[in-house]
């Protein structure tokens, strides 16, 4: 979100503030203006555990889901980029104050990503440490993001590792056997052994009616 004028911003917020009291992502938009404003940092960051704190009441009411939580760690991401990393981090962990969740540990792993940060892997498989133990589901799509994080960086054998993982409870994941077909014709020199998984990729691609 591009803030020209963050006075002008802040003061459309003043201006509702009921409405801020109840809209997370509108006290969102209030702290990222205060984040463009000279020795905003801590008016931000204030603004932002304001924010949190809504997001998760919603989520524990029921009237938003657990992956609302993304919105925020986007957000604050957004709000400091040109901070180091590490220091958005602590940020995020200052103002969360207690152990983060598997949803938070997914968001977090997400901004170091983008970063370029190879400790995205660390707080991606502590996600799936923390999530449900019978979202079996999920927890195939998490380390199906841990392993596309491996093969993004020539790690192909952990990459393979977690594919395979993969394949014993979610059999059908269509991108998990594409990949993993991929690096076993393309990086490791096995094609006979990446034909029929990929074949398998391609019965499940969306349009194809044989799957």
């Amino acid at each position: 979100m591009k803030q020209r004028d963050p006075a002008r911003v802040i003061r459309l917020t003043d201006t509702h503030e009921e409405m801020l009291k109840a809209t997370p992502l509108l006290r969102c938009y209030r702290a990222m203006a205060q984040s463009l404003r000279p020795n905003g940092r801590s008016l931000a960051e204030s603004e932002f555990a304001e924010a949190y704190s809504l997001y998760k009441a919603a989520i524990a009411q029921g009237n938003a889901p657990r992956s609302a939580i993304g919105e925020w760690f986007v957000l604050v991401g957004e709000a400091f980029p040109a901070l180091p990393i590490d220091e958005v981090e602590s940020i995020i962990r200052r103002i969360i104050a207690g152990e983060l969740t598997s949803h938070e540990y997914e968001q977090l792993a997400e901004l170091h990503y983008r970063r370029g940060s190879s400790r995205s892997v660390d707080f991606l498989k502590r996600a799936i440490e923390l999530a449900s133990a019978d979202d079996t589901e999920r927890k195939a799509q998490l380390m199906f993001r841990v392993g596309s994080v491996h093969q993004a960086y020539g790690q192909y054998q952990e990459a393979v590792d977690l594919y395979e993982q993969i394949r014993t409870i979610w059999p059908d994941h269509a991108a998990t056997l594409n990949n993993l077909a991929f690096i076993y014709a393309a990086n490791m020199g096995q094609a006979a052994k990446a034909e029929p998984i990929a074949g398998r990729a391609l019965e499940l691609a969306p349009g194809n009616d044989n799957g």
